[in-house]
């Protein structure tokens, strides 16, 4: 800047009040307030400050208050410190003085109805986790688990029993348990899930010899067990019999009378449906 200005002087006409160089020196300061380049700093005198580097060597100085010199201070809602007693930024907030730090939180946090997102894994029981990490770790559920779901959607880090070809890479723990035990999949990337919708699941026999030759993932059809039931006829004793008529020994049918279907297409007790899902 030239030194075009008028001076302004005190009651002498030699001494100016603002002469080139403390004019300077007064834009230099406001530069320095502003992170304009090429500027430094001087002394702040009583008040020490904190200085935030932006990377070219220019800082932006922050008072240092200790907490009973921030409490001496007209404050105003905006106001900005470094609270040297605490060791963390403050800020006055709503006529309060609240942390602004990375640090421990001395005090309850509300986050406003906002939220905390893009948080890294957890690696110790005092860290924060995402809702998905919890899910996939709750009650640190093996993979190949299988329970019983009453939604129609799983919840995250499961899978439905729906027999779906899923990716090996994807869900390695889960092949590691299951192979191709419910199906190989396309045979190279993938495996199948167990299938288990409409499905009753029996405990697999293993040897015990209740239900021997089973495979462990193996179906089992609907089936009867064995067994016979009593029926009351009319007969007759001797002579001519009609061609449609049983004989029992001596002993021949009148009539033949089939019975009334009942029932349905399967046979099953009383039950309640609910989804099969399996830990991945």
């Amino acid at each position: 800047m030239a030194d075009s200005y008028q001076p302004t002087y005190w009651t002498n006409d030699t001494t100016p009040a603002i002469n080139a160089a403390n004019l300077r020196k007064i834009e230099k300061g406001l530069a320095d307030a502003h992170g304009i380049a090429n500027t430094t700093l001087g002394s702040t005198g009583k008040v020490d400050r904190v200085a935030i580097n932006d990377g070219a060597g220019h800082y932006l100085q922050i008072p240092s208050l200790t907490t009973t010199e921030r409490d001496g201070l007209t404050a105003a809602n905006g106001m900005i410190v470094y609270n040297s007693t605490l060791k963390c930024l403050q800020a006055r907030r709503d006529g309060v003085w609240v942390d602004l730090h990375a640090g421990a939180i001395r005090e309850d946090l509300s986050m406003g109805g906002k939220k905390v997102q893009n948080l890294g894994e957890p690696a110790a029981d005092t860290d924060a986790a995402t809702r998905a990490y919890v899910h996939a770790h709750m009650g640190n559920v093996p993979s190949g688990a299988v329970v019983q779901w009453p939604a129609a959607f799983p919840p995250n880090g499961w899978l439905e029993c729906n027999g779906a070809a899923v990716n090996r890479t994807t869900y390695a723990a889960l092949f590691t348990v299951l192979g191709t035990t419910f199906g190989a999949g396309d045979g190279s990337t993938t495996f199948n899930l167990p299938d288990l919708r409409g499905e009753f699941v029996r405990g697999w026999d293993h040897g015990r010899g209740v239900d021997a030759g089973r495979e462990l993932g193996t179906g089992q059809g609907d089936e009867f067990r064995t067994h016979s039931h009593g029926v009351e006829i009319g007969y007759s004793s001797g002579g001519d019999r009609p061609l449609n008529a049983y004989r029992f020994g001596d002993r021949s049918v009148d009539e033949q009378y089939p019975t009334t279907p009942v029932g349905g297409p399967e046979t099953r007790p009383r039950n309640v449906a609910l989804m099969y899902i399996i830990k991945v």
